[in-house]
């Protein structure tokens, strides 16, 4: 009876009933692709003599040519097969492939989806088969630079090359104030690296004015700074624009009659005292070379108290 269940079952059947998992690959290599070809090279470690085999490339990679073998005489190789697929090729030895032989098989393949230089890269799909007709389980075919490559080098971080901007964008609120808003416009570039890449800049009010609120966010009332730190982040290897809003008041302390201390307007800040007046507003650029290079900037204003765009100096 089981003489005759053989006798009728696929070979297919039969060959899987004894192969044993644990025996490893049977045809261990790699594949590179280069000029529109593949390289297939392999070693027959089995312990068997290897009729033929194919492989399957990744869908959307078709197989265009029969391409050349080496190491192993006579050799078929036939496209679309065994499976009538695209990304299928499949190659018979007559005389076999012996044990511990090394065979190379290049043959040219359509890529227009670009899997073959995808990352990662893809591992091709293997059969071998010992007598010509019937395939072994599957095994893995890695591609070359997957299998050899050493280990990652890590990145070193970037570091800002470039940070330069102007103030502009300026607001004035009215005759009875002091008070004078303004953008930090600024432009980092990073050199190649991991990461990001930070720079800063330093803003000094005029002499006698200090910092009201950067972005919106008051400064405590006993402790406005005169300086505010102006922080800038980008990617590697890219420009990166952005910018932070600052406003600045100046006030004198006085006494009233009874000897009590007060606050009041600069009058020197006033629309009316800094007509046709130039103040100076300082920034430190911290990039490459810290602690940072110092500009002098300079607000002119015109006589009724606005900033002249024309002849102000704002560009750092």
């Amino acid at each position: 009876m089981l003489a005759a269940l053989c006798a009728i079952a696929p070979a297919s059947l039969i060959f899987f009933v004894g192969q044993s998992t644990s025996e490893g690959e049977p045809a261990p290599g790699t594949w590179t692709f280069s000029s529109g070809s593949v390289t297939d090279t392999e070693t027959n470690m089995s312990g068997k003599v290897i009729k033929a085999f194919y492989l399957v490339l990744p869908t959307g990679v078709t197989v265009t040519g029969e391409g050349t073998l080496t190491g192993v005489t006579p050799a078929t190789c036939i496209p679309k097969q065994p499976g009538s697929q695209a990304n299928e090729v499949e190659c018979f030895f007559p005389s076999g492939w012996a044990n511990g032989t090394k065979l190379t098989y290049t043959f040219p393949v359509s890529d227009p989806g670009g899997k073959l230089t995808a990352s990662p890269l893809p591992t091709f799909t293997k059969y071998v088969s010992y007598d010509g007709s019937t395939y072994a389980p599957s095994f893995g075919l890695p591609p070359a630079q997957a299998a050899n490559a050493p280990p990652a080098e890590e990145k070193t971080p970037c570091k800002c090359a470039e940070l330069d901007g102007a103030l502009n964008h300026f607001h004035i609120f009215g005759r009875g104030t002091t008070r004078i808003e303004f953008d930090v416009s600024w432009e980092l570039l990073c050199t190649p690296g991991s990461g990001n890449c930070n720079g800063e800049i330093l803003v000094k009010a005029p002499p006698g004015a200090r910092f009201l609120d950067q972005n919106g966010k008051k400064f405590p009332a006993k402790d406005k700074p005169s300086i505010v730190h102006v922080k800038c982040q980008g990617p590697c290897t890219r420009r990166t624009k952005g910018k932070s809003t600052l406003s600045y008041v100046a006030f004198n302390t006085v006494k009233d009659k009874k000897g009590r201390p007060h606050t009041v307007p600069n009058p020197k800040f006033l629309p009316e005292g800094r007509a046709n007046k130039t103040f100076e507003i300082r920034v430190s650029i911290i990039c490459a070379n810290p602690p940072g290079v110092v500009k002098k900037l300079k607000l002119t204003f015109d006589k009724y108290g606005q900033v002249d765009k024309k002849k102000s100096k704002v560009t750092f």
